[in-house]
């Protein structure tokens, strides 16, 4: 945190003080502010505890030339009454054309994915998709040459991330070729990237529309080795003091598929499919559960039971998903609701949110998630049963 405060205010003074009365320079502000509440599950992976929540960020958007930059500041209250500031630049890139290549060199936010509600080419550094609060989102280091055609766009790149601030299992640094083409109604990539953690990452996408209101996605991806988290079963030894561990393992696979319709009078549905079999299968769940029952059972270990809710960090939790988004705006009001399902063990997350459009500038969000479904789903198990938020966000 501290260097990236360090950053943050090196990045103010250089960057700032001999622009800001530059014709060419442009800057956009975004304020968000949300107080609201989480009720805690009944789970044994997590404490058991109601909480008031309250968070406000700005993001500063600057650009000069070439130059662009996202710096962004996060204050929040947690329910101790506990308060925190983070300041981090999440981009600073430049952008331009040398020789017959257009160039992408700095830090920078690259997802090619093309879905919804998983995006399995966001490769570099993924985020958790559609948040119901706010999420910072940091770019890694980029240098990328592109090649451009009539219908297509040739990628050569290099990404680091091993300087950020992030769990060394999320590092990576590595070399990659990317492909996209436009054919009239249809766009497809395809995506070859090798780094020192994953080795070989290869991926594709394709959507095509169809007449005005109808289009269809495809989003895979093939990943190497990656890592996986285990709570050891072992009881009575050492191995008790390290429970969680993580292990490497070989050929994970991703596929999503996806639709969308769209009218004036009913609005956008979106449905998507999509498997990862990196995440963790029934019995893995099953047996981290009553493991993590049993310690915390037991007064002796303390709070090792709490290395359990690690597992829930993956990017997917379950192998099977189902996605259902519908999306409804009509000045000054916008509707959405989502609803994902597990048909492994009929788990259920809903989330509803409505927003007022106050003027261009401001508008007012209302957003509640409910996590439920079957008894003994996995999403009983999550830290909290509901989060209801209340938000103001500006743009200026």
């Amino acid at each position: 945190m501290k260097t990236q405060r360090y950053l943050a205010q090196l990045y103010l003074t250089l960057f700032t003080a001999p622009l800001l009365c530059h014709a060419n320079f442009e800057q956009q502000w975004h304020w968000q502010t949300e107080a609201g509440y989480r009720a805690a599950s009944s789970s044994d992976m997590f404490e058991q505890q109601d909480a008031a929540v309250a968070q406000s960020a700005l993001w500063w958007n600057p650009s000069y030339r070439g130059w662009v930059g996202q710096l962004s500041a996060l204050g929040y209250v947690d329910h101790r009454g506990e308060q925190e500031l983070d300041l981090s630049v999440n981009e600073l890139f430049w952008m331009g054309q040398w020789g017959e290549l257009d160039w992408l060199v700095g830090k920078h936010r690259s997802d090619y994915g093309v879905s919804y509600a998983h995006r399995p080419l966001d490769i570099f550094l993924p985020f958790r998709q559609n948040p119901v609060g706010i999420q910072i989102e940091e770019g890694v280091g980029i240098v990328a040459g592109s090649y451009f055609t009539s219908q297509g766009e040739l990628t050569l790149l290099y990404s680091d991330s091993h300087f950020l601030d992030i769990e060394d299992r999320l590092k990576q640094r590595g070399i990659g070729l990317r492909y996209y083409q436009l054919d009239f109604t249809s766009e497809w990539q395809g995506i070859l990237y090798w780094d020192n953690h994953r080795k070989l990452n290869a991926g594709g996408s394709w959507v095509s529309t169809f007449g005005d209101s109808w289009e269809l996605h495809l989003e895979g991806r093939y990943q190497q080795r990656y890592q996986q988290p285990a709570l050891n079963s072992r009881v009575g030894d050492a191995q008790w003091q390290q429970p969680l561990s993580w292990h490497e393992q070989d050929h994970g696979w991703q596929m999503l598929v996806g639709g969308s319709y769209s009218s004036h009078l009913i609005g956008t549905v979106i449905m998507e499919y999509w498997y990862d079999g990196r995440a963790l299968s029934d019995q893995q769940w099953q047996s981290a559960i009553a493991t993590t029952a049993w310690l915390r059972a037991q007064p002796h270990y303390g709070n090792l039971w709490q290395a359990g809710g690690a597992l829930f960090s993956m990017e997917n939790l379950q192998q099977h998903n189902l996605m259902l988004h519908w999306q409804k705006q009509r000045q000054p009001w916008t509707n959405r609701i989502d609803l994902m399902f597990s048909p492994q063990d009929q788990g259920l997350i809903a989330t509803a949110s409505s927003e007022y459009e106050l003027s261009q500038r401001w508008l007012v969000r209302a957003s509640l998630r409910y996590f439920g479904g079957a008894s003994d789903s996995l999403y009983q198990q999550l830290p909290e049963s509901s989060i209801a938020l209340l938000s103001l966000e500006g743009r200026f």
